[in-house]
């Protein structure tokens, strides 16, 4: 199975509501996830040691940034848990905006740890594996399936969910990083009591349409901090045929729901000619 291509696909939270906050001071939500054809491509191949190399649009911030690359912890995790595997090369095909909130860094992880536990001699437990994914990061355990599904706790209750006329989606990204504790931090209880009071109950079968007019609990602390985020919505909102837009994760990416492709491609078409970076997909 060596060379292998992996798809890492980007991650869209429809709605994501929070629903309190641990002792820890770690927030939990309650949101649902899907996943789109763009995103991030992984190859992998021999080698006679690991070795990680970034290209693509977005890879320059990656390597700027000093940090451990994810896929490079997700060796080490998988191996220390009981995984085995070979020495390997691993190129990272960053199309994903980093600090998008479209989880770029959890899909990478996710893809390579499902192909390292699918290929390995010594493959880990659902429950194991599991573990490994949430100490990588909070998305990662829902990225390990990239199907819909409705995320608890603090990101490690994840269970399979039916999401009907699912089609094409617009992403766009006004073109700066936001970090996720600052819009944490900056999140205030007027920003989640109304969606407390309004608990979502009866989303499986639901469409995206319908999923994304919960709404993002993030979403006005991220445009108190970049103001950007707001324009971005308004025009997506003002764009034909576009069913209903929000913000994923806790941002910057914005996303519209289209019913037509042409027209979600027109969209972004447009985006593109004013400097906005913009992607046409469609939900898997």
């Amino acid at each position: 199975m060596i060379p292998a291509s992996l798809h890492a696909a980007a991650k869209v939270n429809l709605f994501l509501h929070i629903t309190g906050r641990r002792n820890d001071g770690y927030h939990t939500l309650e949101s649902v996830v899907v996943f789109t054809a763009f995103g991030d491509r992984i190859t992998i191949d021999h080698a006679a040691a690991d070795e990680i190399n970034i290209t693509g649009p977005f890879a320059k911030i990656l390597r700027d940034d000093g940090d451990t690359n994810i896929c490079a912890s997700c060796l080490d995790g998988f191996r220390q848990a009981g995984g085995t595997f070979e020495p390997l090369r691993i190129m990272i095909e960053k199309n994903i905006p980093v600090g998008a909130g479209l989880g770029g860094g959890s899909a990478d992880a996710a893809a390579l740890l499902r192909y390292l536990n699918q290929h390995t001699l010594s493959p880990l437990s659902p429950d194991a594996l599991h573990q490994v994914a949430l100490r990588l990061g909070a998305d990662v355990p829902a990225c390990l399936h990239m199907t819909p599904a409705r995320m608890g706790g603090v990101g490690d209750i994840v269970s399979p969910l039916v999401v009907n006329n699912t089609g094409p989606i617009l992403l766009a990204n006004p073109g700066t990083k936001l970090a996720t504790g600052d819009v944490f931090k900056s999140l205030t209880g007027a920003d989640v009591t109304r969606k407390q009071q309004n608990t979502v109950d009866a989303i499986d079968g639901a469409s995206p349409r319908q999923l994304t007019r919960y709404g993002n609990d993030l979403q006005a602390p991220a445009c108190r901090l970049m103001p950007e985020i707001a324009d971005l919505l308004t025009t997506l909102a003002a764009q034909d045929g576009a069913d209903a837009v929000g913000m994923t994760g806790s941002g910057a990416t914005c996303f519209a729901i289209y019913s037509s492709q042409n027209a979600c491609k027109t969209a972004a078409s447009e985006l593109l000619a004013k400097n906005i970076w913009a992607v046409a997909t469609k939900i898997m």
